[in-house]
């Protein structure tokens, strides 16, 4: 059995907050989350009210868009090509 959340990848979005995508079940429904978390006085992460939760047919087409972003944003030179540091 299957127990969700399931937590897919966390990065840091500005040292007081981190960036979690998860998997979750909601009253019998797949979904996908990509939420902000913030530290509360006692250092525990805690979800913020930044984010979205979509029902998990969306999941190809976020990535679709996730993946257009990326390449534009390389295009467009405001992040690096991954590729060019392998060369």
């Amino acid at each position: 059995m299957t127990h969700f959340p399931i937590q897919l990848i966390e990065f840091d979005k500005n040292g007081g907050e981190v960036v979690r995508v998860e998997i979750q079940e909601y009253r019998g429904k797949h979904k996908v989350a990509i939420r902000a978390w913030y530290r509360d006085a006692q250092g525990e992460l805690k979800p913020g009210r930044a984010g979205i939760t979509l029902d998990i047919k969306h999941v190809r087409d976020l990535a679709r868009g996730a993946s257009r972003a990326k390449k534009r944003a390389i295009e467009l030179h405001l992040i690096e090509d991954p590729k060019a540091d392998a060369e």
